[in-house]
């Protein structure tokens, strides 16, 4: 079933964007029981369990592995069953009885509990219950055992002699409980086999973090065991389901059409309401509310319990609906002017709590509420302004009331007011800490007193726009003192604002949009808190803002590099395609990061193309559902994980949904859907050409002075700052504004930018070096002091590292510009200004002089995922082999990827371990194959020079570089203050091609050799990189031979001689021809002496002169030709004319002699097979013949002029002089 499947979604793909298709997936009936049965192996699982932490219609993690033993957890059995040794094995469970029922010794034991916790769980009255106390299983809850059998079903082991089921989930699957000794260990039966694969061999500690809905909690009725695993002993129903592909849409794109509230809310154009869901036993998600002529809503939902909250919803006839997480909607209240998350305002002036309905305070023309509605401010009729604490605060803050807090205001929001005159104050909240219960403690219980007082205080005088609805952390703060709010004054400076935290973020300008980045808490050594993008009203360049411990959690801001186009979960989406955020598997707080999808994330919105995709994960192959084209943003996210309904926002404007089904909680839903895990896309609205008036500011002025505050529509202006105190005192040193250095590097001049922090210890303690160095050199440079821990430069000189000062920027001309970090070494400082004097840079030639950049040596990071350190890395590592005697490495893609993926996980964990326990090898694609491996790694290094010098001291370090059985080696360098290091070492089968990144092996001069780098393609086309270095290659004339394993390659060079071919003089027809041939690379001559123009020229030839003058291009495809050999010289150019479809068949025929019409043929395929009218010229060309629209197309392009005005003589073998003729024509 799934290779048809598979076979018919390939062709979906090739039609999905012509036509509507249907894709079907079905299972077969089944019949089973629970009890007495014998459950596969490959379903059950070690689970790790928090049973506290479990409840009842909740959404639960936890982690699982495949060795039924955790080495932490102390499982009952003393050998670990290890389950790719189990494979056919199977459990058995046998239903005991009731706990209270079973004797009490066993129980005990088997639940590792004392006297008191027996008597607790069979509810002895005459026991105290402390205020704490978790009941976990009663006298009625169902005990199982579990026995183990072999593939025979002969009984090998008793596994647990009583446990009981404490968690079924809505699918059938379950939980054991009580692995005697230790509550935390149980066993996941599941639905579907091989969550993990069989030959994984994992506990539960290091295992898979799997998401369990919980829809039993002790159960304690058997009918509701006995119907676990789909096993009630009725018969199934087949299930059937058809997936459905739809075609594109056309016409001019948008985006940001609807309002999204949340995953599954959103508001329409046309001012809509929708909440969509899902209803078990449902497969496709609906719409299960709607609501007509919203006016109003809450920006955020009221817990009315766990897991449960509730949004509020105005019309326009002033009817105020709650609805529910349940999907449940009602009328809370008529009348309703305004609606708030607790409260809400009646047309009367009275401002009411939505619960119970207390009214506390009249005469009022507006409200506004803290995000979590603990705090509110009401805006009187005669524009006094009242603050205080509502009924969800505590209640001796609430007893308060409301107190007056400002005479005249204009405005209040969530977070803040401005008053009558501009002035913008933020609610300020005291917390007084009065002590705790000390009766309480003593219980174990811990209450602490508290007394809380508001005020206001003042941001700034001249306020223009608030953002009221945000959200902003640092990695160390608190909910309470999260920032929840933005200000702009008239001047462009911002404040991020909260009750009990304020931050000045300079001048940005004006904002006009605000959207979050990333949210996250996790582990301390990761990035933690909330990222903030904010996007400009003058362009579409955001802000990063990010407070976490890479920035000693003070808030910086950074220029993100690239252009908004629309907010997208976790990021944005930006004018080049592709979806941008703060990368939070990388501890550098920087901005900018490329959001790059891991293989977990099975569901993403496919940059560029624009294509909702469902990514299977499993070891099912299914492959990739293409679910819908043309979605500008979804609701998912990787929060989404437990499983949703989300959102589909197509292009046209039109909105769409899918049900998310997670394998980790849905694996029987999966498997029936054939591996995909979410639903068809449901179309809820028609395209329209409206887009949301919706905005997340206020305005506090009119749009006419805000226009003329911030010149919009004019040319954009940098904010002045003052240039700050000189960091050097020096002839040679300039200290400027930020706006100054970009406006020479937009001026394409050349000069050395110097950046320094005023309260950075690394450039204090270099300054006196500093100083010295630059009056020595006499190299003029110009300084910026960045004060608040970003200097925003408007363009993008830094791409994709993290930058620590002091800072040199080497600007070499408009495209060329040189960055070096962390510059905090006498020798950095030299290396640095010797580069700025090669470049130029220098006292004769000041910086407002453009100079020619010096052309540097070629690194290839359009195939390599390689920084300029890493390339010396292997570099100095190669000269080290060479000294010893040793061929050189090559870096393949496959290890640079690894040690991507290394570099984060050494500054988690600096071992050669990895995070989640595996062995290092373990990074490495399985599709790379390799016999041998090591790893290198290193921490504190600053340099390439250093690193190595280090490793080679280090007996063990020393002997992976120099080991001859290695050949690849891939090297990381997280370029961070502290700088993580790391060599991936495997070995090569050997090389079958080598070439060099300019397609050919001779050269003018060494300097020019030496600019480029070898490109090696091994027995299983895996191609890889290596520098070109003089220094590790053998000289013999003019040839410079390289050894590499198990092949020696030589290159040449020497100056460009004139022609000096004995038969081809300066008056011949093909002598321009010849002479350019030889300068690119494409032939040789057939001597030193000879050309041989006149001699007849082969398939083998032609298709090769054609391959090199096209800078020998690889396909990666294979060799389909029987008479091709890898050690044939046109081995490569052959698979390539097969590849472009010029020579077709199972034999090449390379000695063919070429006929001028297969020569046109070739070019012409080459070209694209441009239609070209047939003409009559040529007596001898039919006009059916297959080659006449390739003659008729070289005619056109005066390729060739005929072998007379009549005839082509397309059958005529073409000589090597006219070959290069028809090249130097066709690429001209």
């Amino acid at each position: 079933m799934f290779i048809d499947m598979k076979t018919r979604l390939t062709a979906l793909a090739l039609v999905v964007l012509l036509a509507l298709s249907v894709l079907s997936v079905s299972a077969a009936a089944t019949e089973e029981t629970l009890f007495e049965r014998y459950i596969p192996i490959n379903q059950a699982y070690s689970a790790s369990v928090n049973p506290f932490s479990v409840t009842e219609g909740a959404s639960y993690t936890f982690m699982i592995g495949t060795r039924f033993k955790d080495e932490n957890k102390n499982m009952t059995f003393s050998d670990p069953l290890k389950r790719k040794d189990l494979q056919g094995y199977y459990f058995k469970l046998t239903c005991k009885g009731t706990f209270g029922a079973l004797d009490k010794a066993e129980m005990m034991k088997a639940f590792s509990i004392n006297e008191n916790s027996y008597l607790l769980a069979m509810d002895d009255p005459s026991v105290e219950r402390y205020a704490n106390y978790h009941k976990l299983y009663g006298a009625d809850t169902i005990i199982i055992s579990i026995d183990l059998y072999d593939a025979d079903k002969k009984f090998v082991q008793n596994v647990s002699p009583a446990s009981a089921i404490m968690a079924t989930g809505p699918d059938g699957e379950f939980l054991t409980f009580s692995m005697p000794q230790n509550y935390y260990n149980s066993i996941f039966f599941s639905t579907q086999d091989n969550i993990l694969k069989p030959t994984e061999d994992r506990s539960s500690n290091s295992g898979r973090a799997l998401h369990f809905t919980v829809k039993h909690l002790w159960p304690e009725e058997k009918g509701v065991a006995e119907s676990l695993l789909a096993s009630a002993g009725g018969q199934v129903e087949e299930f059937k389901y058809e997936y459905k592909q739809y075609p594109a849409v056309s016409g001019k794109k948008q985006y940001m059409t609807n309002n999204i509230l949340s995953v599954n809310e959103f508001i329409t154009p046309d001012n809509t309401y929708y909440q969509v869901g899902h209803k078990d036993g449902d497969i496709d998600p609906i719409v299960v509310n709607k609501i007509e002529n919203v006016v109003g809503y809450s920006e955020y939902g009221q817990v009315l319990d766990a897991g449960y909250t509730r949004r509020s919803v105005l019309t326009a006839d002033g009817t105020l609906y709650g609805v529910t997480t349940k999907y449940e909607k009602t009328v809370l209240a008529t009348g309703v002017k305004q609606a708030g998350k607790a409260h809400y305002l009646t047309r009367g002036g009275e401002v009411k709590e939505i619960i119970g309905g207390k009214t506390i305070a009249t005469d009022c023309k507006a409200f506004a509420e803290h995000r979590y509605a603990t705090v509110i401010a009401v805006l009187k009729n005669d524009d006094s302004c009242y603050l205080g604490y509502t009924y969800l605060a505590a209640e001796n803050a609430y007893s308060k009331g409301l107190s007056k807090v400002l005479d005249k205001a204009k405005a209040v929001v969530a977070g803040g007011v401005c008053g009558a005159d501009n002035k913008f104050y933020r609610w300020k909240e005291e917390v007084i800490r009065k002590g705790y219960d000390e009766a309480a403690w003593s219980r174990g219980e811990f209450i602490q007193y508290n007394d809380y007082q508001l005020s206001l205080e003042l941001l700034t005088d001249n306020a223009v726009r608030v953002f009221p609805n945000e959200y902003f952390t640092a990695e160390e703060s608190t909910a309470e003192d999260a920032m929840t709010g933005f200000v702009v004054n008239g001047d462009g400076h911002m404040w991020a604002f909260g009750l009990q935290n304020m931050f000045d973020m300079g001048e940005l300008g004006l904002i006009k949009h605000i959207f979050p980045i990333y949210q996250h808490k996790g582990n301390g050594l990761m990035d933690n808190g909330n990222f903030v993008g904010l996007l400009p009203e003058e362009n579409s360049k955001p802000y990063g803002l990010v407070a976490n411990h890479c920035s000693m959690n003070r808030p910086k801001v950074g220029v993100l590099p690239v252009d908004y186009l629309t907010d997208v979960p976790g990021g944005f989406k930006a004018l080049d395609g592709y979806t941008y955020a703060f990368d939070n598997d990388v501890n550098d707080g920087s901005a900018g990061r490329r959001f790059k999808m891991k293989p977990t994330e099975f569901h993403y919105l496919e940059d560029k193309n624009e294509i909702f995709k469902a990514l299977d994960t499993s070891t099912n192959p299914v492959g990739n559902l293409i679910l819908l084209p043309n979605v500008a943003r979804s609701s998912y996210h990787a929060d989404n994980q437990n499983g949703n309904t989300i959102l589909l926002e197509r292009t046209d404007g039109s909105m769409w949904m899918t049900q998310i089904y997670p394998r980790a909680s849905a694996s029987n839903i999966v498997a029936k859907l054939g591996g995909w895990e979410c639903s068809n896309a449901i179309q809820i609205t028609e395209p329209t050409t409206k887009q949301t008036a919706t905005v997340d500011y206020v305005d506090l002025v009119s749009s006419g002075t805000i226009s003329t505050l911030f010149n919009l529509g004019g040319a954009a202006e940098y904010p002045e700052t003052s240039v700050g105190a000189p960091y050097i005192t020096s002839d040679f040193y300039t200290q400027i504004l930020p706006k100054d250095a970009d406006q020479m590097h937009k001026d394409g001049k050349s000069f050395l930018l110097l950046i320094c922090k005023q309260d950075c210890s690394y450039c204090k303690k270099i300054q006196p070096y500093m100083q010295t160095a630059i009056d020595r050199e006499k190299i003029p440079v110009y300084g910026c002091m960045d004060e608040n821990g970003s200097v925003q430069f408007y363009w993008d000189f830094v791409t994709g590292n993290t930058v620590g000062t002091p800072l040199f920027v080497l600007v070499k001309g408009k495209d060329d510009v040189e960055i070096y970090s962390s510059a905090y070494t006498n020798t950095a400082v030299d290396v640095v200004l010797a580069k700025a004097k090669a470049a130029g840079v220098t006292a004769g030639n000041t910086p407002t002089t453009p100079t020619e950049p010096a052309e540097k040596a070629k690194i290839p990071t359009d195939k390599l995922s390689v920084s300029e350190y890493e390339w010396e890395v292997l570099r100095i590592a190669n000269r080290e082999r060479h000294a010893n005697g040793l061929p050189a490495l090559s870096m393949p893609a496959a290890l640079q990827d690894s040690c991507d993926i290394r570099e984060p996980e050494l500054a988690t964990l600096f071992d050669h371990t990895r995070p989640n326990g595996e062995r290092p090898y373990t990074a490495i694609a399985q599709l790379f194959k390799h016999s041998y491996v090591g790893e290198n790694i290193a921490c504190g290094q600053t340099t390439p020079a250093m690193v190595m010098e280090d490793w080679m001291n280090s007996p063990g370090h020393r002997a992976n570089i120099l080991r001859n059985s290695f050949g690849y080696m891939g090297v990381g360098c997280l370029n961070e203050p502290t700088k993580y290091w790391v060599q991936m070492f495997s070995d090569v089968e050997g090389y079958t091609s080598v070439t060099t990144s300019a397609g050919t092996m001779h050269f003018a001069s060494v300097a020019d050799m030496e600019k480029e780098y070898l490109v090696c393609t091994d027995k299983n086309g895996v191609e890889s990189y290596l520098p070109i270095d003089t220094a590790i290659m053998k000289k013999n004339g003019n040839a410079y031979s390289l050894a590499l394993t198990g092949r020696t390659v030589a290159l040449t060079v020497g100056e460009e001689k004139p022609l000096a071919f004995d038969d081809v003089k300066p008056t011949d027809w093909f002598a321009e021809s010849v002479a350019w041939a030889l300068k690119i690379g494409i032939t040789v001559g057939t001597s030193e002496t000879t050309f041989s123009p006149n001699a007849t020229c082969t398939r083998a030839q032609i298709i090769t002169f054609l391959w090199r003058a096209l800078g020998s291009p690889k396909t990666g495809a294979a060799n389909s030709f029987a008479d091709v050999k890898p050690t044939d010289y046109y081995y490569e150019s052959a698979i390539w004319a097969n590849k472009m479809g010029m020579v077709t068949g199972i034999t090449f025929d390379g000695n063919t002699p070429c006929t001028r019409a297969s020569t046109v043929t070739y070019l012409w395929k080459n070209a694209g097979a441009p239609k070209t009218e047939v003409t009559s010229v040529f007596t001898d060309v039919p006009a059916n013949a297959e080659y006449a629209q390739a003659v008729a197309w070289a005619l056109a392009n005066k390729i060739t002029n005929g072998t007379s005005e009549t005839t082509f003589s397309p059958d005529n073998t073409c000589t090597r002089g006219q070959i290069v003729t028809f090249l130097k024509n066709t690429l001209k």
